[in-house]
């Protein structure tokens, strides 16, 4: 009862405070469990528990199913680390906690935490590896033990003081609605009209919106697409990384409208619809919206929004700025400066006060502690003209990284801003994964780039049986089980590889060779450790494909379906350290470029034109010259003498013949070159190819086709005749 009292009392004071509190139960777990269990409020139908062990009548999810509560709202929540400490579902969770709510984290003895066997370490288990590491828990245990935002009650000690007013803490007032407005706050009310200016203003001229968790950002969404339909427009997309993201969206749009309909992934009111469409499919499809709402653009490669703003001239895209599928900090690195140069009359806008709970939140700030949000690359000013002769460049023993914080929080904010979806998870399996190294390069205490990567292969006979088989698909190891299952090669999986997970330039920094330097340096490291070939597994764009070939690595298998979240295929290349590898990694490459006609006809048909070209530029796709009836065909199709159809054999050749060639394929314009793949190696119809290449039908379509391979006759050849 004293526990309730007192629980009670710490929740009238969040809500006082319209905060929201983090109070740890450092202990035995069935001390912890029974207590949490003996209160009334957090038994209550608003609050929630994660854990393994929670009371039957209670709200109960997995860490794991997290991502599902994103724009979700909670009172309270237990949280049991004792069934595991999973940093992506803490991270979110926090953020559903109302303000006057209070997040119980279940844990162990403070000094005994780090050496407990979490559950969440099963996810990174790899076959012929040890357990992993316990760095990030001491981390936590670091940040947690002498915070003055943490309220810690260590068991057979007296309950803590409620936290009171004081001068670190000013108590806040939650923000008052905008008089006759849907919005919260000025700062809400001016970010949903900037959103419908979008639509009414000048054509091509994008809006920026970023704000932290809390500041209202989907909310705006919402009431600014509900106020567009009732003004007459008809048609509105949102696009996000899942649809779970845009949960809010829809529900504030709902709630403006009043009348609306939910119909699976479109909300529907008299007719005129806010639909929801994954990224791949969007850009697939290219429905005529109105308005194209991008949220959680941070957690979407950059080439894929660049796609969207040569489809839409009417486009808003949202960001976290400390968020947990992307960070808005990595987005302005990577898409403000191609904003300035395609948009330059883009807008932006950052919400900043808080709507959800008073500046300040206790609780905001320590998660952003324990996950490292906050974390920054080194400032521009540091890495100056740093080249990459100038750098040290070594293997780094992780427990470095927590003895030396600055590195840490650099090394953090350095993957943070250079990938588009580096996450609290990735965090914790740097530190901790059993099979990942690191290589650093830095000036000094000036982290300039880094690669993280994993070692794989060197399996024992019987999991490679199995594997053969397809009794095992273990964990790990994807480099060798990729190209075993494409191409029915074997031999690396006994064989050492090391993939590279990420590697990442300083952005002040690029452009120098830093990052073939970090290659050349981590081959030569891996020579000398007797490791057979080394190999990445990324999202094919031209940018990443002409990296990739410049450091002599070969494209050899290709994912046939499209990431979910970034709407790319993912590309495998390898490397041979071990001369006896360097023939069968040839072969690999050759037959890849063997199959990669079928599956363009097939899982491959909407690849684009412009990665597609560089893919056959990576992988030297030429066929033997020419034969002459290849030839003979595409004399007959420019001339006009016979149709695309009789001829498709040697158009065939030719386009791989001509686009695997960077002298004849940089002689086509974009038109030319999306319009000679779609619809002689992927055989896109003639209607959906002029649509999408902005042509008016097939015959525009056949005279763009005989432009292009007019390039390819010798001087004096055959002229079209239709």
């Amino acid at each position: 009862m004293e526990f309730d009292r007192w629980l009670a009392q710490l929740a009238g004071a969040a809500s006082g405070q319209h905060w929201r509190y983090l109070l740890i139960l450092s202990g035995d777990r069935d001390w912890g469990l029974g207590l949490c269990e003996s209160s009334p409020l957090l038994r209550g139908e608003q609050s929630l528990w994660v854990s393994d062990h929670g009371p039957a009548a209670c709200r109960s999810i997995s860490p794991a199913r997290a991502s599902s509560l994103l724009g979700t709202e909670t009172d309270h929540i237990v949280y049991d680390a004792w069934s595991g400490f999973h940093p992506n579902g803490f991270g979110i969770l926090s953020g559903t906690v109302r303000a006057g709510g209070v997040l119980v984290l279940l844990a162990p003895v403070m000094a005994e935490w780090e050496q407990y066997d979490d559950p969440d370490y099963q996810r990174m288990a790899v076959p012929g590896y040890s357990c992993a590491s316990r760095r990030f828990l001491q981390h936590l245990v670091r940040c947690l033990s002498d915070d003055a935002d943490v309220i810690l009650h260590r068991q057979g000690e007296a309950l803590p003081v409620v936290p009171g007013l004081n001068d670190r803490h000013k108590s806040a007032t939650l923000p008052v609605p905008v008089a006759g407005m849907d919005c919260i706050t000025l700062d809400q009310a001016q970010a949903v009209a900037a959103i419908e200016h979008v639509v009414t203003g000048h054509r091509n001229r994008p809006l920026v919106l970023t704000a932290d968790r809390g500041r209202g950002k989907s909310a705006a969404l919402g009431i600014a697409a509900a106020r567009l339909l009732t003004n007459e427009v008809d048609y509105i997309v949102v696009t996000a990384p899942v649809m779970s993201s845009v949960a809010s969206v829809f529900k504030h749009a709902a709630m403006v409208l009043g009348d609306a309909s939910r119909e699976g992934n479109t909300l529907v009111w008299r007719g005129r619809r806010i639909q929801y469409i994954p990224p791949d499919e969007l850009l697939r499809t290219r429905p005529p919206a109105r308005l194209l709402l991008v949220d959680e653009a941070a957690a979407i490669p950059a080439p894929l929004l660049g796609n969207m703003l040569d489809h839409y001239h009417r486009v808003v895209f949202t960001t976290t700025v400390h968020g947990y599928e992307g960070t808005g900090r990595g987005f302005a690195v990577r898409f403000v400066g191609e904003l300035n140069r395609r948009r330059p009359n883009w807008q932006k806008r950052q919400l900043v006060e808080p709507i959800r709970w008073a500046a300040n939140d206790p609780l905001e700030r320590i998660v952003r502690k324990m996950l490292w949000l906050d974390a920054e690359p080194a400032a521009d000013k540091a890495i100056g003209d740093i080249l990459a002769g100038e750098l040290e460049i070594a293997l780094i023993d992780r427990q470095q990284l927590l003895q030396q914080p600055a590195l840490m929080t650099q090394l953090v904010g350095l993957l943070i801003t250079a990938h588009y979806r580096t996450t609290p998870d990735d965090i914790r399996l740097l530190l901790d994964a059993p099979n990942m190294d690191l290589v650093l390069a830095r000036k000094g205490m000036v982290v300039v780039a880094a690669i993280l990567f994993a070692r794989e292969g060197g399996l024992e006979p019987e999991l490679i049986d199995a594997i053969r088989q397809g009794v095992r698909r273990p964990r790990g190891h994807l480099m060798p089980q990729t190209l075993w299952a494409q191409t029915g090669n074997h031999a690396l999986l006994a064989r050492t590889g090391w993939r590279i997970v990420r590697i990442a330039v300083h952005p002040a920094a690029q452009r120098r060779g830093i990052g073939l330097r970090l290659l050349a340096c981590l081959h030569s490291i891996a020579a000398e450790q007797g490791v057979d070939y080394l190999g990445s597994s990324f999202g094919a764009t031209t940018d990443l494909l002409a990296f990739w070939q410049r450091a002599s690595y070969l494209p050899v298998a290709i994912g046939w379906r499209r990431d979910a979240s970034s709407g790319t295929h993912g590309l495998l290349v390898l490397r041979a350290i071990n001369p006896d590898l360097v023939t069968m990694i040839e072969q690999d490459r050759d037959r890849f470029a063997e199959v990669l006609p079928t599956m363009l006809v097939d899982q491959l048909q909407q690849l684009e034109a412009d990665v597609l070209g560089a893919l056959l530029v990576f992988i030297g796709c030429r066929s033997n010259g020419l034969q002459a009836r290849d030839q003979q065909d595409v004399q007959d199709f420019v001339s006009g003498a016979r149709g695309f159809e009789h001829c498709v054999a040697g158009l065939s050749a030719a386009a791989i013949d001509m686009l695997a060639q960077p002298q004849c394929s940089s002689r086509l314009s974009q038109q030319q070159r999306e319009v000679l793949i779609g619809r002689i190696l992927q055989r896109r119809g003639w209607a959906q190819l002029a649509q999408q290449a902005g042509l008016t039908g097939k015959a525009q379509v056949v005279q763009v086709l005989r432009a292009a391979l007019q390039s390819l006759l010798p001087p004096g050849g055959p002229t079209d005749r239709s």
